[in-house]
């Protein structure tokens, strides 16, 4: 008995090792199909800077809202498109504002 059901337990072990092998292997795949999909703009022309402000100088939030505000202005005459954005858990973010500010 003890002899089938090692027999078993090897089958099963071996059918799971091929799933995960399969699995991988598509997983892979999809990375790779998903490396090949453009994403809707120029990844060259992208510059991403993260710009810490200090908070006494700029308490309030509509402080740091003006500050990123007049950078967009000033960038406007040199770039095509700026826009700035602020994640929704940062200290800019947290008065409810949306995240997406084109100027």
């Amino acid at each position: 008995m003890s002899h089938r059901l090692r027999g078993a337990l090897v089958a099963v072990e071996i059918a799971l090792a091929l799933l995960l092998l399969v699995g991988s292997g598509l997983l892979l795949r999809s990375f790779s199909r998903l490396q090949e999909v453009p994403p809707g703009f120029q990844p060259d022309h992208l510059f991403v800077a993260d710009i810490p402000l200090s908070l006494t100088a700029y308490a309030k939030p509509e402080d740091r809202y003006q500050f990123f505000d007049r950078l967009v202005e000033r960038g406007h005459g040199k770039r095509r498109t700026l826009v700035w954005l602020c994640s929704r858990d940062d200290v800019l973010c947290r008065d409810g504002r949306d995240g997406l500010h084109d100027g």
